[in-house]
Order: C-alpha cells, then structure tokens, then sequence
C-alpha cells in the first residue's frame, strides 16, 4: 500500500449537496435499476449514500462517509448486497451479505493498518472458475487445486454453497469460524488470515471427496494445503501447520 500522502483538500474546497433517482444505470461493469442516491460534501465532510433496487441481480445499499476534521481523516463504509452476479464480481454464482469497515489515516498504508470491522459473505450455486478466485494469482489457485481436488479440471466445477465472515482490527484480519464450501468435487473448509500492516497473508484449506454421491473409491481423498506470504504474491508452502506471524 502506498505511503503517499492522500490529498484531501478537494474536500475543503468544494461544497455540495446532491439528490436523484435514475430508473437504470448502465456501465461496463454492471447494470443498476430503480437507483436513488443522495451525496453531501460540508466543511471537509463527505456522505454518500445509495439503494439500489436491482444491482446486477438483486438488491444493495452502500454508504460511505469521510470525515476530514479529525486528526487522521476518518472512514467509514457500510452496505449489504443480495445475489450479485455478472461482471461486477466476474463471477457467474450469485454473492449475498453485507461489510460494515471504519479506518484512519492520510495515507493507503496508514487506513490498511488501521482498518476495522466485519465482512459477512455468502455464495450460492453457479459454475467455479479456480483461476478467478480473490486473493490468489491463476497459477497459484490452479497448484491449489490440483492439490485438493485431484483431477477437478476433468469435470465443469460448480459450487453449490459457500459462507465465511472475516473480521479485521487495527489492520488484522480473519475467519475467526473459518470458512466452509460445497462443490460438486469436494467439500472445502479452511481460515484466512490477513495483515495490512505487513501486506502479508495466509490462508489454510482442506478438502475431502463427497462420498455417495458416485465417486469411485480410487477417487476419495483428503488434502490441505497452506499459501502464505505477500498479498500480491503467495506461495505454496510445504508446511501447513506453521505459523505466519
């Protein structure tokens, strides 16, 4: 994250207050419909709010505030979202929950060490693409999967279910109950761990074949597997049980 000071005098030169309603609003990375949205900017405070009545699929809310008064520019971001599909995600299984975060700083650096607060998030059922998962690179996720899935790239994956709520404090975060998956393949579960301060991270996962369901019995297994090390770069790490930081 960058440590460059993030100028905010925009915020103090400018005063406004805005208020609409647009029946449907397209771009190139999403659809919304029945759209109302309010924004105020006063003496170095920001409020922007909007309800989305259809948002690629289905309902959102979303309110950020800024707050420039303060020693350290003060954040605060909420919303909740119901089954999100398309492009927005760029994923084709739809994506419910809400994340309410606070942080300050003057600085990118500064507001990732300083983040607070929850992200709940639930997936329902849709065609998986490994390569396009978060936080992992193509390559990365693909070694993943092959290691916890054996010959998933036989068969289209689908992801029938997933849940997880991460929470972050003071620029730490995680799965504190984990994280919990179904797919046609296997049933996944694992943890998160992530540190903004350090741009690190780490994430555990374990899978074991689905029985009854036609799986042959050269085909049952059980695997973990660990990644571990800067966000924009993980790696596989031979150790599942050690400890990152």
């Amino acid at each position: 994250f960058s440590q460059t000071p993030i100028d905010f005098k925009w915020l103090h030169q400018h005063e406004a207050r805005i208020k609409g309603r647009l029946d449907t609003l397209v771009t190139r990375e999403g659809e919304a419909g029945d759209l109302e949205f309010k924004a105020s900017l006063l003496g170095g405070q920001l409020d922007v709010e909007a309800h989305a009545g259809s948002l690629n699929g289905g309902p959102a809310t979303a309110r950020l505030q800024v707050d420039t008064l303060q020693q350290n520019p003060a954040i605060a971001l909420n919303g909740t979202f119901s089954r999100l599909h398309g492009d927005l995600i760029k994923a084709d299984f739809p994506r419910s929950g809400y994340f309410d975060l606070t942080t300050a700083g003057r600085s990118q650096a500064e507001m990732a060490g300083n983040l607070n607060g929850m992200v709940y998030l639930e997936l329902g059922a849709g065609n998986l693409d490994y390569s396009k998962l978060m936080l992992l690179t193509a390559d990365v996720a693909m070694d993943v999967f092959e290691s916890l899935i054996p010959g998933h790239d036989k068969t289209q994956p689908r992801l029938e279910c997933a849940v997880t709520l991460g929470v972050f404090n003071a620029g730490i975060g995680s799965t504190p109950y984990g994280y919990a998956a179904r797919t046609n393949q296997a049933n996944l579960v694992g943890k998160v761990e992530l540190n903004l301060k350090k741009e690190m991270m780490r994430l555990n996962l374990s899978s074991g074949s689905r029985r009854g369901l036609g799986f042959a019995i050269g085909n049952v297994f059980s695997n973990t597997v660990a990644i571990e090390g800067p966000i924009t770069n993980p790696r596989i790490i031979p150790d599942a049980a050690g400890v990152l930081w």
